[in-house]
C-alpha cells in the first residue's frame, strides 16, 4: 500500500511539474517574442536610417555632379562660340556621367542646336511650362521636378527630372553678367533616379520617395502618384501592422533634405517585418504546443513503466540493508526494462572494482614511496662519489712535485685542468650534455693523469663526427676511464694504452673504453658492480641508467686476464636534451651483463 501510494505520488509529481514547466515556458516564450519584436523594430529603424543616409549622400552626389556638369558646359569656350554664332557642333567637348540620360543645347530663341542622345527638333523650349521661370533667371541652376519631355528620344513619354540653365556670354569682368546666348537642359529619367533611391535598400526595409519643397512627389514606385501631394497617413497605414501599436514609439518615417531643396522621405516597413516575424512564430508555437501535449502523454506513460521496475529494485535493495550483499540481486524476471538489471549488475561489479582499485592504489603508493627513496639515495651516492679523494690527493701531490721542479707551465696546465674537472663535477650544467662536452671532460681528466703516469699511459679518442652534437648523460665516460686507469695502468709496470671510442650503431649510441692492462677476474668485476672497488663506482652509473632508460640501456664488461678489459656502454640516441622525469613504476631494469674470460 505504501509503495502504491508512492507510485501515484510519482506520477502526479511528474505531471504537475511538467504542466508548471510548460506554463513557464509559454510565458517565457511570449516575453522573448515581445523582446525580439521590439529589438527587431529598433534594428530595422537603425538600419533604415543608415541606408537612408547612404542614399541621401548618393543623391547629393548625383545632383552635385549634374550641377558641376552644367557649369562646365556653360563656361566651355566651344559652346560659348557656338551659341554666340547660333550654330551647332558635332559633339559635346566634355564627357558625362553614365546616369545622365540626355544633354540638350538650345539657342536663345529656343531652337535645338545639339543633343547628346538625340532630340526631336520640332519641340521648342518655349512650349514647356517652366520656360518663363528659366527665361527670367540670371543664369543659376534650376531643378525641374518630374515631367514629360516628349522631345527626348531616350525618355519618350516617361517622366524625367531636368536641370536647366540660362547660358550667358562669358566676360573677363566677373562683376557683371554677360548677355544671354542660349539654354542648357540636362535630363535624367525618373526610373533611373528611383533605382538610385532604392539602390542601398536591397531587402525592401522601407518605402522611399523623393519630393520637392512643397511635398509634391518627384520619384516613387507608384508612377501614378508622381506630381501628387504626399499622403503621409496613407503611407503610414500601408507600412504598419495592427500589433505594432503595443511596441514603444519608433519613428514611422524620416525626412532628409537634399542639397537642391528637395526632400527624401523613408517610411519604415514595420508591417512586413512584424507580419513575417509573427507568421513564423505562430507556426512555431503550434508545433511547440503539439509537441508539449505529446510529451506529456509520453511522460505519463514512461513514468508508469519506470516506476514499477524502480520499486522492484527497491525491494531487492531491502536485502542489502540487512547485510546480504552476496545474495542474488538479479531482477530480470520482474522488470520490463533490462537496463535496470544491467545497472544493478554494474553496481556489484563497481563495488568489486573499487575494492581492487583501493588495494592496487595502496600498493602503487608504497612502490612510489620506495622509488622516491631509492632515487634520493642514488642522487646522494652520486654526489658522494663525484670526487675521488684518492685521485685528488695524487693530483695535488703531482702538482707539488712539478712546483718543486719549477715547471711552472706544467703546474699552470695541471691546475687549470683540475679546476675544469672540479667545476664539471661539483656544479654540472644538468643531467645531460653533448658527446663533445663529455669527451672534453674525459680529455681534461687524461691530461691530468698523463702528468702523473708519464710514460706508463697513452691514449687515443675515436669519435664519429656525426655524434658530436648528440646528447648523453653527464659524467658517464670519465668514471669508466678512471676505472680503466685504476685496474689497467696502476696494476702493471709496462705502458698501458687506452682507447676511448664513441660511435653510432643503428638507433643506439655506443661508448667503449678499452685498455691492454692485466685484465680482471670475475670477482673483481663483481666488486666493481657492487661499488666495493674502483673510482666513482660503476654501480652509481648503472643506477642512473636504470632510472632514466630502463631496458633501453646496456652496460657490458669484457675482461681477459693478461690481455685487457673492454667496457661497453650503450644508450638510446638523443638528438636533444630530454625532459626531466621518472621511470614508470612497473618497469624492470635487468642491466648488468658480466662476461669474464679466464
Amino acid at each position: 500500500m505504501k509503495r502504491r501510494t508512492a507510485k501515484n505520488k510519482l506520477n502526479t509529481f511528474l505531471a504537475r511539474y511538467f504542466i508548471l514547466l510548460m506554463i513557464l515556458f509559454l510565458l517565457s516564450t511570449f516575453g522573448i517574442l515581445y523582446y525580439l519584436s521590439n529589438s527587431a523594430l529598433k534594428r530595422l529603424d537603425t538600419l533604415t536610417n543608415v541606408v537612408s543616409e547612404q542614399t541621401v549622400r548618393s543623391m547629393n552626389y548625383v545632383f552635385e555632379t549634374m550641377e558641376d556638369t552644367a557649369n562646365t558646359l556653360a563656361f566651355n569656350p566651344t559652346i560659348q562660340e557656338a551659341l554666340a554664332d547660333d550654330r551647332s557642333f558635332p559633339e559635346f567637348p566634355v564627357r558625362f556621367m553614365p546616369f545622365i540620360d540626355n544633354v540638350v543645347l538650345f539657342s536663345l530663341e529656343g531652337d535645338l542646336l545639339v543633343s547628346l542622345e538625340g532630340y526631336d527638333p520640332r519641340y521648342r523650349l518655349k512650349n514647356f511650362a517652366w520656360f518663363n521661370r528659366l527665361e527670367s533667371s540670371m543664369g543659376e541652376n534650376i531643378w525641374i521636378p518630374s515631367h514629360i519631355d516628349g522631345g527626348d528620344y531616350i525618355t519618350v513619354n516617361k517622366h524625367v527630372i531636368s536641370l536647366v540653365k540660362k547660358i550667358r556670354r562669358f566676360t573677363s569682368d566677373l562683376s557683371s553678367l554677360g548677355d544671354p546666348i542660349g539654354y542648357l537642359v540636362i535630363n535624367i529619367a525618373e526610373e533611373r533616379l528611383y533605382d538610385l533611391l532604392v539602390h542601398f535598400d536591397s531587402s525592401n526595409l522601407s518605402e522611399v520617395l523623393l519630393t520637392d519643397a512643397y511635398n509634391n512627389i518627384i520619384s516613387y514606385s507608384d508612377k501614378s502618384q508622381i506630381s501628387a501631394l504626399v499622403n503621409h497617413e496613407r503611407l503610414i497605414n500601408s507600412t504598419s501592422h495592427p500589433l505594432d501599436r503595443i511596441f514603444p514609439s519608433i519613428p514611422r518615417y524620416r525626412e532628409y533634405e537634399m542639397r537642391n531643396g528637395w526632400k527624401f522621405i523613408s517610411f519604415v516597413n514595420r508591417g512586413a517585418v512584424i507580419s513575417d516575424f509573427y507568421n513564423s512564430i505562430g507556426f512555431s508555437l503550434v508545433i511547440i504546443l503539439f509537441l508539449a501535449v505529446l510529451s506529456l502523454l509520453i511522460i505519463l506513460f514512461l513514468s508508469k513503466q519506470i516506476s514499477h521496475p524502480i520499486f522492484s529494485l527497491l525491494r531487492k535493495m531491502d536485502t542489502i540493508e540487512r547485510g546480504l550483499f552476496k545474495e542474488n540481486t538479479s531482477t530480470q524476471d520482474e522488470l520490463k526494462f533490462a537496463e535496470i538489471d544491467l545497472l544493478y549488475d554494474g553496481y556489484n561489479r563497481m563495488i568489486g572494482r573499487i575494492e581492487a582499485l583501493l588495494t592496487k592504489n595502496q600498493e602503487a603508493e608504497k612502490r612510489q614511496r620506495l622509488f622516491e627513496t631509492s632515487l634520493k639515495q642514488a642522487e646522494f651516492r652520486a654526489l658522494q662519489h663525484q670526487i675521488n679523494p684518492h685521485f685528488l690527493f695524487n693530483t695535488l701531490d703531482t702538482i707539488n712535485w712539478l712546483a718543486s721542479m719549477e715547471l711552472h707551465e706544467d703546474v699552470i696546465e695541471m691546475v687549470t685542468s683540475l679546476g675544469e674537472l672540479m667545476r664539471a663535477k661539483i656544479n654540472p650544467k644538468g643531467s645531460f650534455c653533448t658527446v663533445a662536452e663529455e669527451l672534453a671532460l674525459v680529455e681534461t681528466y687524461l691530461r691530468i693523469q698523463s702528468y702523473r703516469f708519464s710514460d706508463k699511459l697513452s691514449y687515443e679518442v675515436v669519435l664519429d663526427e656525426n655524434v658530436k652534437s648528440l646528447y648523453m648523460m653527464s659524467l658517464m665516460l670519465q668514471p669508466l676511464v678512471e676505472n680503466a686507469i685504476i685496474h689497467g695502468v696502476e696494476a702493471q709496470e709496462n705502458c698501458c694504452h687506452l682507447t676511448i671510442s664513441v660511435q653510432k650503431k643503428d638507433d643506439s649510441l655506443v661508448c667503449e673504453v678499452v685498455d691492454d692492462g692485466p685484465g680482471m677476474s670475475r670477482k673483481t668485476i663483481q666488486d666493481i658492480y657492487d661499488g666495493r672497488v674502483g673510482g666513482i663506482g660503476i654501480t652509481n652509473i648503472m643506477h642512473r641508467l636504470e632510472l632514466l632508460f630502463g631496458q633501453q640501456a646496456k652496460l657490458v664488461i669484457n675482461s681477459d686476464l693478461g690481455v685487457g678489459t673492454a667496457i661497453l656502454l650503450q644508450t638510446p640516441l638523443l638528438a636533444s636534451e630530454p625532459n626531466k622525469g621518472y621511470p614508470q613504476e612497473d618497469r624492470a631494469y635487468p642491466l648488468k651483463e658480466v662476461i669474464c674470460l679466464q
